[in-house]
């Protein structure tokens, strides 16, 4: 079999084509120069929690992944399938899968390497002793009065095609001592049976970093009106860790070591406290607060607390925000369909795909549409390609190309247009900023903000797919989930285009109509453009809601034609459109809410009309769009006081499940309400509510790859996954899930002997685990959670100097 033509491009894969097992002839899977090296079981990291409680950070295996090179058949390879994966067997091993449409690529699998680690030897306090020849309490080796653990998986290796899996761990020990450590001083510690190497620890409070110590890793605008640490650990089957309160903590400049502020610890929440949205605490520990809202000098700093230990680093700039922003606005560049990324507009290079000009990308129009997908409630995703499939016709559509890619699939659906519209609307509320943003983007060259080329890019996927007729279809999928393996540009499956519906129709109006609004005085060409497409999609749906079945999706049609009706009267002034605005609004009800389950979800709607003033408007609606939005935004920030490390969500009353995790920040109400109101209050707990998201969590990581100290290194990325790369930066994941809302879920019982405490029993806020096919945790979606991500750090780095302007 030969290879396919365009991959091999030099940039892409040189470094894959230099292997010695470019002849897969040569390759031999129990050789071991080919295994992942085995670097013996040792300490990774060392760091006091409390005076007395010393923690060792134990991780067992290491993978090296597997990539894709061009697969050189030998008379013995079998070929298996299973009707939707192709791989081959070699000498009765597994070598891997072959993707591509002629087959011509081999995606190897990954390799293990494991030590062994015996859990009876980890939690006996017999197998640790310390001492030290400079402490007098230590001065005969010490063993703990207890010992305590966790353990979960921090990476993934699929070593057969059977999608058996060895799993590296992470094992994290609590030795309990009767003696505390003394700051400045050196301990050994050793470990009977030979369990680990002797292991040299040094307690120095200013440059020990302690895993008690929890900050937000984006850091702080001087002017930002709070800025705090947390103090908190659990220790497992230990249970919560208790600390005194007003205990001292400084911040420390970490170019010069100086202690630039010193405080006290408060007492913030108790783990027994039951929250909201769970029947326990989703900390299951004692936290406490470590407040230095009064300090403003820029700089990079670490928090460090008396007898513990030291914060990763954060700064504290005018420009905070905005460099997060730019790493999470960046990462829908690195989700774009059907064009290459490439120098200089990014380090991660990418072939194009799902491009018409490249050879054997069709895509067919379908009968099926979105509309009627979605509303199959309880249907699987098997059921939905059915449906796809079953409704091909032999249409060819020249035109469809562009999107963003979605999460684990290469599908581009409607609801992706809500990023175009966040864009969009932080170029409104922010123009000083955001006229001038550079983005690095291909098109950053033109006269228009590199937002709002950003929000064209997913918009004009679906100007593209409209029909004569107006009617917007809701989106491009292929006929199943990606083969194992399988690049984007490799697609062998057939790929389809949903059929018109009137809810993609109106909610292509509604984007459509803002992004003519913002290009009215930037570009009054292209903005006529979108405001006619906008004018023929509308009277679409118009013509056809009359006849369309809307079954469960009644209430989603009705929110997306009220938003779409109140933007065309915002561009176009026509009485008509807002004549049918009211009639769709929620809000001619005082104390109706922005959302209420199977009747109405309005919040964009209201936001627009609260901050629009134009001659007979009606007063009383405008005022309840306000008094929802306000009311809404009370409820988040009252849970935020109530939540662990002050998380909260705009619907304050939803559990933490699947797609709606602690990985991106659920505040945009609140800004929203802080713009209308001026509150300083709203602004305060939508700082409070992004602190988990953004670093400030027992893991002391982002849930966003590439942004602060620590990030995601495993997420469901199947582009770089297929290529054994780090996937790109700018990608925000759902993050920590409640999983006692996914008892029974296949990869939980899959991996539940291995995690100690059993997995059910962990706290929500540390329940991440950095295993690539973990879809609940390590998945994502743009409008689930890159979009809210962006439009947060927007908004933050966007607002005035004084923090309260508008």
């Amino acid at each position: 079999m030969s290879c396919i033509p365009f991959i091999l491009r030099e940039s892409v894969f040189m470094p894959i084509l230099d292997s010695s097992a470019l002849n897969l002839s040569s390759l031999n899977l129990s050789d071991e120069a080919v295994r992942a090296p085995v670097t013996g079981l040792t300490v990774t990291q060392s760091y006091l929690v409390r005076p007395d409680v010393l923690a060792l950070r134990i991780e067992t295996g290491s993978v090296v992944y597997g990539t894709q090179i061009p697969y050189v058949a030998e008379a013995s390879d079998e070929v298996q399938t299973n009707g939707l994966d192709t791989w081959v067997v070699r000498g009765g091993q597994d070598l891997g899968y072959l993707v591509g449409k002629d087959q011509g690529i081999l995606r190897t699998l990954d390799r293990y390497a494991g030590e062994s680690f015996d859990p009876l030897l980890a939690d006996s306090p017999l197998s640790y002793s310390i001492r030290s020849s400079s402490d007098p309490l230590f001065s005969v080796a010490v063993n703990p009065e207890a010992v305590f653990r966790k353990s979960k998986p921090i990476d993934r290796a699929q070593t057969s095609i059977l999608q058996v899996s060895d799993y590296p761990l992470a094992h994290t020990v609590y030795l309990d001592l009767k003696q505390s450590f003394s700051a400045g001083q050196t301990y050994e510690v050793n470990f009977s049976n030979g369990f680990l190497p002797a292991l040299n620890f040094r307690f120095d409070p200013e440059q020990s970093t302690s895993e008690a110590v929890h900050v937000n890793q984006v850091g702080f605008r001087p002017d930002d009106p709070i800025k705090l640490a947390y103090l908190s650990t659990w220790m497992g089957k230990g249970g919560g860790l208790a600390y005194e309160s007003g205990l001292k903590f400084w911040l420390t400049d970490t170019k010069t070591g100086e202690r630039v502020y010193e405080g006290a610890s408060a007492f913030a929440k108790s783990g027994q406290e039951v929250e909201p949205t769970k029947g326990s605490n989703f900390s299951q520990t004692d936290s406490y607060v470590l407040d230095f809202t009064d300090f403003n000098r820029s700089g990079e700093y670490r928090v460090c607390v008396e007898g513990v230990g030291c914060s990763l680093p954060f700064r504290i700039g005018d420009s905070v925000w905005d460099d997060a922003f730019q790493i999470s606005a960046r990462g829908f560049y690195h989700q774009r369909s059907g064009i290459a990324l490439e120098q200089p507009y990014t380090h991660v290079e990418r072939p194009r795909a799902f491009h018409p000009d490249d050879g054997g990308v069709v895509v067919y129009q379908s009968t099926t549409t979105l509309l009627n997908v979605e509303s199959n409630v309880g249907f699987s995703s098997e059921d939905i390609f059915t449906q796809l499939v079953a409704g091909r016709t032999d249409e060819v559509l020249p035109n469809a190309w562009g999107g963003y890619y979605d999460a684990g699939d290469w599908d581009r659906r409607i609801y992706h247009l809500e990023s175009s519209r966040s864009f969009l609307e932080l170029l409104e509320l922010f123009p000083d900023r955001y006229n001038w943003v550079n983005l690095n983007l291909p098109e950053s060259s033109n006269k228009l903000p590199d937002v709002l080329d950003e929000a064209l890019w997913g918009l004009d996927l679906f100007r593209r797919l409209q029909k004569v007729d107006g009617g917007i279809p809701g989106g491009i999928e292929s006929a199943n989930h990606p083969k194992t393996g399988e690049a984007s540009w490799q697609e062998s499956l057939e790929v389809f285009a949903y059929a018109p519906d009137v809810w993609s129709s109106y909610l292509y109006v509604a984007t459509a109509a803002q992004a003519a609004y913002a290009l009215k005085d930037r570009d009054a060409a292209l903005a006529q453009v979108y405001e006619e497409s906008a004018l023929r999609a509308m009277s679409y749906g118009e013509r056809d809601l009359a006849t369309t079945n809307l079954l469960s999706y009644a209430s989603d049609t009705n929110d997306a034609r009220n938003l779409a009706a109140l933007w065309l009267y915002r561009l176009t002034g026509v009485t008509q459109w807002h004549d049918l605005f009211l009639q769709t609004t929620a809000f001619t009800q005082a104390g109706a809410p922005l959302e209420l389950y199977e009747s109405h979800s309005q919040r964009e709607a209201a936001f627009l009309y609260a901050r629009m003033t134009f001659d007979g408007q009606d007063q009383q609606v405008k005022q309840n769009a306000l008094d929802a939005t306000v009311v809404e935004a009370s409820y988040s920030a009252i849970f935020s006081q109530y939540g662990s490390f002050n998380w909260t969500q705009d619907n304050a009353f939803v559990s933490v499940v699947w797609g709606g995790g602690l990985g991106a920040p659920r505040v945009e109400t609140m800004l929203r309400a802080h713009y209308l109101t001026g509150n300083q209050n709203f602004l305060t707990y939508s700082l409070l509510g992004t602190q988990v998201a953004v670093g400030a969590n027992p893991d002391n990581m982002t849930y966003t790859t590439g942004l602060g100290t620590r990030s995601p290194k495993s997420p469901l990325v199947l582009n770089e996954r297929a290529l054994g790369r780090e996937a790109p930066p700018g990608i925000t994941l759902y993050g920590p899930n409640d999983l006692s809302n996914l008892r029974g879920y296949w990869f939980l019982e899959l991996i539940n002997d291995q995690v100690f405490p059993q997995v059910y029993d962990w706290p929500t806020l540390e329940s991440y685990m950095d295993v690539y096919l973990f879809p609940p945790v390590t998945e994502y979606t743009l409008h689930q959670t890159m979009v809210p991500m962006s439009y947060v750090l927007g908004y933050l780095g966007g607002r005035g100097d004084g923090g309260g302007d508008r």
